[in-house]
């Protein structure tokens, strides 16, 4: 990162929560690609659903209940804890 990246890092770092997150927010709409055909946009998320659900209906996807999802949240929060 260069100086002057630093030194917004710095300033940036030293706003509230809530103004981080805007900021943050913000900086990632900048550098989305907002040139993506919306009609391919679709075409590509329709392909993915068929895709997953060919997935279920096939048995090949591996499926997690609500509560295996927390357990293994707090397990890697746990394993990513210092001390």
């Amino acid at each position: 990162m260069s100086i002057a990246g630093e030194s917004l890092l710095d300033a940036a770092l030293q706003l509230p929560a809530h103004e981080r997150a805007q900021l943050a927010s913000a900086l990632l709409a900048s550098i989305d690609d907002h040139d993506d055909d919306p009609e391919e946009v679709e075409r590509l998320w329709a392909e993915e659903c068929e895709r997953r659900v060919a997935q279920l209906e096939a048995g090949d996807a591996d499926l997690l209940t609500w509560d295996e999802v927390l357990a293994e949240i707090d397990a890697s929060r746990s394993s990513t804890s210092p001390g």
